[in-house]
């Protein structure tokens, strides 16, 4: 019975190249599950009173990532807001089921900062955004940020002050940010043209290299942070972005806010002269 013994080699050959296939099919599901996360992009987004905002703007975000077929989450900071932003994302994560979106509701308003700093720390991804949910910041630019970052960049501006860059906000809305921004060109010679910019993309290896602890907690945040990224030799890119009107509710960025970045300004500018002086 010659013929049955080499049907029976034949069946254990079989199944050891079959055993082994499987291990290869695992072993390169593994691997891309890894890779996904290893690209995944971070989307965080601080909410204070944004009811009426949050559920579109979610779904304007989900609508432009499915067209780009890469993988994200969605990050909701919600510093206990009285109308109710963070009941509207449960029951949207309730009903839709969606993973993608977490939502973190912390105890009372604890800052613009504060709350980047937390989502910062609990995002999964490489690439980390900041992105108003008022819809003054586009989502369908967000392709555009991720472009720009895979060009070399360890971070990206979205520029309401380079060419192409437009500002669709009411005037006292615009002239903070503008008498910030002329400080820091005319005392810390800033290349950056906007500075304020809240719509930014940034590596969380370059995040990595900085200790957000020691950043301010309020709208400061955002220049302190451009700063420090600065001072690690961060490779930075501005790209044009149309900045919109809110859709509904009232702007946060109040005259104490404009002080928080005069307050940074005067700390960093001493701390230039000292350096300056330090080193003649």
């Amino acid at each position: 019975m010659i013929w049955k013994s080499h049907i029976v080699h034949f069946e254990r050959k079989f199944k050891s190249l079959a055993h082994k296939c499987h291990e290869i099919v695992m072993t390169f599901t593994i691997f891309a599950k890894q890779a996904k996360v290893k690209t995944m992009l971070s989307i965080i987004i601080p909410t204070y009173n944004e009811r009426e905002n949050i559920e579109p703007f979610i779904k304007e975000i989900q609508k432009t990532m499915q067209k780009t077929k890469k993988t994200y989450e969605i990050i909701i900071i919600d510093d206990n807001s009285p109308d109710g932003t963070s009941k509207i994302v449960k029951e949207l994560i309730k009903k839709t089921k969606d993973t993608t979106i977490r939502l973190y509701t912390r105890p009372k308003k604890q800052g613009l900062g504060s709350a980047y700093k937390y989502g910062f720390k609990k995002a999964k991804g490489t690439m980390l955004m900041e992105i108003d949910a008022d819809f003054s910041h586009d989502p369908k630019e967000i392709p555009n940020f991720i472009k720009a970052l895979n060009q070399g960049n360890d971070a990206v501006i979205g520029s309401r002050g380079i060419t192409g860059g437009e500002r669709n906000d009411p005037m006292r809305r615009k002239i903070f940010p503008m008498i910030g921004t002329i400080l820091y060109k005319t005392l810390m010679n800033c290349n950056t043209k906007d500075i304020t910019s809240g719509y930014r993309l940034y590596k969380k290896s370059a995040l990595d290299k900085i200790n957000l602890n020691t950043l301010p907690d309020d709208f400061s945040f955002q220049v302190a942070l451009l700063f420090a990224l600065t001072h690690k030799n961060c490779k930075i890119k501005e790209i044009p972005i149309k900045f919109n009107k809110r859709r509904a509710g009232e702007p946060k960025y109040s005259t104490k806010d404009l002080f928080g970045n005069i307050k940074i300004l005067i700390k960093l500018y001493i701390k230039k002269i000292t350096h300056k002086n330090n080193n003649p």
